[in-house]
């Protein structure tokens, strides 16, 4: 026990504690390499090469070596890649690769790695916040809707048909008569271009709650599918969300929330 001014302190507890923090300090920066990896592509090029050195693992992803091999020397201390240093070479192991790669997806778990950098890239207003109130806007979250499209690509649309659907059990028959749907909440619209794809015939519509980054587009396959419109909310700190273009959710025969994953649909209006 150590005593201070004011109590008992349990050294023991100190220790655990102490590891604890060290570990969460050293998965944090471990969880910024995962990020880099996905969005590099290194982890791919790991899955695709036999063992390899990091100047040949470079060479396959296109990358500046030096920067790789500190990489890999992070994954490495990380117990993410295996190093041999025989032949100095670098390998993923198969079961982690089952869960790093894009070819493993929907079970890739580095996608939600780069939400972590998203959030960390708004620390300083957050701090604001906490002193001044207020909110931060979806414009100075930066890369969040590139991340969580992708995200849903692997998650949401892998499960569009075979499990989200059918929680409606008439919904995919009524789609395939075509009826009106609406998107609340659609970001980059992934779910309703699978709609549109495995339903052309039907009118849909969308509407993303933020406000669109410099030179972002609509997607163009969303914007053009026929019958389909788009409409956008702005999200301000300090202001509520108002509809720049108002969609008819309440004429729609079927409301897909996509902030919240659930599907509504109710009987063809008269």
């Amino acid at each position: 026990m150590i005593a201070t001014a004011e109590m008992l302190v349990d050294s023991q507890k100190v220790d655990a504690f102490a590891t604890r923090l060290t570990g969460i300090l050293n998965s944090g920066a471990l969880a910024l390499g995962l990020s880099i990896g996905h969005r590099t592509g290194l982890f791919d090029a790991l899955e695709a090469l036999p063992p390899a050195t990091s100047a040949q693992i470079a060479s396959h992803a296109e990358l500046d070596e030096r920067y790789v091999r500190e990489w890999l020397g992070a994954m490495v201390t990380g117990g993410l890649v295996e190093y041999d240093p025989a032949g100095s070479s670098y390998r993923l192991p198969p079961e982690h690769a089952a869960l790093l790669t894009r070819r493993n997806s929907p079970n890739n778990l580095a996608v939600a790695a780069q939400f972590l950098p998203v959030i960390a890239s708004v620390e300083d207003r957050i701090v604001d916040c906490f002193r001044e109130g207020g909110g931060v806007g979806y414009d100075h979250f930066g890369r969040f809707h590139e991340v969580m499209a992708e995200e849903s690509r692997q998650t949401v649309v892998a499960a569009l048909f075979d499990h989200i659907l059918p929680l409606a059990a008439e919904l995919p028959a009524r789609l395939r008569d075509g009826i009106e749907v609406a998107d609340i909440g659609c970001g980059m619209g992934r779910a309703l271009i699978a709609l549109a794809s495995e339903y052309p015939n039907q009118p849909k519509g969308s509407m993303a709650v933020r406000s669109r980054p410099p030179g972002e587009r609509v997607p163009s396959r969303a914007s053009s599918m026929p019958g389909n419109s788009w409409a956008e909310a702005n999200s301000a700190p300090s202001t509520r969300a108002t509809a720049t273009r108002p969609m008819a959710a309440a004429r729609c025969d079927a409301v897909w929330g996509s902030l919240s994953r659930k599907m509504s649909s109710r009987a063809p209006q008269q």
